[in-house]
């Protein structure tokens, strides 16, 4: 098993604050959509359709990209959205209330909502079973609780990372979801003395850079482990 220390020793030279544009986009949506603003959303305030871009999943997925990227997925992952042709408004079954946006959307906000407070707590329990998609899920996570969560939301990648620590390409396989695969690197982020100041944005940004091989793994036979680590100059850059 390796430390983060193993793949960079010039690891103590990362600047962090080259992250400052990336937690101004995060603050800014927060401030926007703070809890008390949720709880009296409506879905308008929240549908990805629109053509006024203002809105939850719009900011939630564009807007902050930065700070992980949802998008691959189809927009059901939000429950709702708008179709952009013909205007209608598109319930996904799972969430569907009496084929009402008003009704649909009143189920999803109480399922943000008791995500975010469960978030809060740690509640594993309550995170894993959450109805909230899990690239939308963990999103929201990263992003109302940066130090507590990873900005990492692609099992795949997670399962890379985890492979590197612990040299072995299957290593994910003793983490059952995305959940306990995130607090397994945080704990190796957690070890180190000067990673452990770091909320999850940075180390999220720390381990693409550290291995940018894992932007070509689509699926778990790509996952290898990788011998030319990070070299002092790139730590510098």
């Amino acid at each position: 098993m390796k430390k983060l220390s193993d793949f960079d020793y010039m690891l103590i030279e990362f600047d962090a604050s080259r992250n400052k544009e990336i937690e101004y986009l995060r603050q800014q949506f927060v401030n926007q959509y703070p809890v008390s603003f949720i709880e009296v959303m409506q879905y308008k305030d929240y549908i990805l359709g629109q053509k006024n871009r203002d809105n939850f999943c719009y900011q939630i997925e564009v807007g902050l990209r930065k700070l992980g990227s949802i998008q691959g997925a189809t927009s059901k992952k939000f429950g709702m959205y708008q179709d952009r042709n013909t205007g209608k408004i598109i319930l996904a079954d799972k969430w569907n209330v009496a084929n009402s946006p008003e009704l649909t959307f009143n189920k999803i906000r109480k399922a943000i909502l008791r995500l975010i407070e469960d978030g809060k707590m740690n509640n594993r329990h309550g995170v894993i079973t959450s109805e909230i998609s899990q690239m939308l899920r963990y999103k929201i996570l990263s992003v109302y609780f940066p130090t507590m969560y990873l900005s990492v939301f692609s099992e795949n990648h997670l399962n890379f990372f985890l492979a590197q620590f612990y040299e072995d390409s299957n290593a994910g396989d003793q983490f059952s979801g995305i959940y306990d695969k995130q607090m397994g690197l945080i704990s190796f982020k957690n070890e180190h003395p000067v990673a452990r100041g770091w909320n999850g944005i940075e180390f999220m940004t720390y381990l693409y850079r550290v291995f940018p091989q894992v932007n070509s793994i689509k699926d778990k036979s790509d996952i290898k482990l990788v011998s030319n680590l990070v070299d002092s100059v790139k730590s510098k850059e």
